[in-house]
């Protein structure tokens, strides 16, 4: 647990815990760490899950199949963030599959324990706090999907693209930029053909609106608003 203390001091839910206190707050949460293969299958669709999950190194993809048998990416876990809680909390059955992406380290743990009773006021103090970084972080995922739902709403492939990379241009506050997907991930987080999408990526280079080199990005013609600290990178279960 030690080494990835660093880590869990990035995440959402730790947020506002004192550095010096995060081993000792990850121990309330009675964790488990799992080394994974890559493209190992985690939690599979139609599971009711209790435990929730914190990368510590690698990336999780959430995926979900269409009718025809297509994969849909719904969204990729980076390190420091977590998935699973709301379905862990609500005991539904899941509607995605999870699955590593590449060799992984994941932190399990059930978010029920954040809502248990504890005579010691210092760890409730604690708890107290996980439950509020909780709040927040169910807040962010409405956002998120929000963005998603705004990238899959436009007519084209070609206003797919820009929603996308235009969005990731105001998170990282800079018109150039490295997503965390490859051209077939892209296009299934964009729910496009692939040869679609690169032959569309081709003609936004062409005509001078974009540059790219693999997942690396600059956008030419863009305004940056700014957005809130803590809604990048954020999963969608």
């Amino acid at each position: 647990m030690e080494k990835y203390l660093s880590i869990l001091a990035h995440c959402p839910l730790f947020a506002r815990i004192p550095p010096e206190h995060i081993a000792e707050t990850a121990g309330y949460l009675q964790p488990e760490i799992k080394h994974l293969d890559k493209e190992t299958l985690l939690f599979h669709t139609g599971t009711i899950i209790r435990t929730a999950g914190i990368v510590l190194e690698g990336i999780v993809y959430v995926e979900k199949y269409d009718y025809q048998g297509n994969i849909v990416l719904i969204t990729d876990v980076l390190q420091s963030r977590m998935f699973g809680e709301s379905f862990a909390l609500t005991r539904n059955p899941l509607t995605v599959n999870v699955k590593t992406g590449c060799d992984t380290t994941i932190l399990l743990f059930k978010p029920e324990i954040l809502f248990a009773t504890v005579p010691d006021i210092g760890k409730e103090e604690t708890l107290n706090q996980l439950r509020i970084n909780l709040i927040h972080i169910f807040a962010g995922k409405n956002i998120f999907l929000t963005r998603r739902i705004e990238h899959l709403s436009k007519r084209t492939i070609r206003e797919k693209i820009l929603s996308y990379l235009t969005d990731n241009a105001r998170q990282h506050r800079s018109d150039s930029f490295t997503i965390p997907l490859n051209r077939q991930e892209m296009a299934d987080y964009l729910a496009v053909d692939r040869s679609a999408l690169s032959a569309q990526l081709s003609r936004l280079q062409k005509d001078g609106i974009i540059n790219f080199r693999k997942n690396h990005f600059t956008l030419h013609t863009i305004f940056l608003e700014e957005i809130p600290d803590g809604e990048n990178n954020i999963s969608c279960i």
